[in-house]
């Protein structure tokens, strides 16, 4: 075999793997750089359960709490059918067990950054910014490493406490 189709094999060789492997796919991110929030500015938090419930805090510790957990998430941007397959076309807003979460400045601004835990281990980030434009929104899901799941973890479970009847 030359020297030049052994190249090329390698070549093929190497971007399959990386196909395979995942490298070369969209790029993990921290959410804090997606939507970024500083602490003193959110005096706001809204919590819904599903479409059934909705509750408003202003407690600044449990916000901080959720902000800073919130950004030690890493994502990655979602392709459109992929935003349709984790919304499952948008039912798995509806569900009981689907904890959206809302940061605003005042009472009655707009929210600086959106949050939906589909459950305690998935976390859907939509783009604050893409929401105000006409274009389709860019959406993200949390990686699985162990940082990202703890964090997940926590915010889902304080916002279920708090949330509690």
């Amino acid at each position: 075999m030359s020297l030049s189709k052994k190249l090329l094999l390698m070549a093929i060789v190497i971007t399959l793997l990386m196909i395979a492997t995942g490298c070369g796919t969209t790029e993990s991110v921290l959410t804090s750089k997606v939507n970024p929030i500083e602490k003193g500015e959110i005096r706001v938090l809204i919590i819904n359960r599903g479409s059934s419930y909705q509750k408003k805090f202003t407690d600044t510790n449990m916000i901080s709490e959720m902000i800073d957990n919130l950004n030690h998430v890493n994502v990655k941007k979602l392709s459109k059918d992929e935003d349709i397959k984790v919304l499952d076309s948008g039912n798995a807003l509806a569900k009981e067990s689907t904890i959206t979460l809302y940061f605003l400045p005042a009472d009655n601004g707009q929210p600086k950054s959106e949050a939906i835990l589909l459950t305690e281990k998935e976390l859907y980030l939509p783009d604050i910014k893409s929401m105000m434009g006409n274009n389709r929104t860019i959406s993200y899901l949390n990686d699985n490493d162990e940082i990202s799941l703890r964090s997940i973890k926590t915010i889902y479970s304080l916002a279920q406490e708090v949330t509690k009847n």
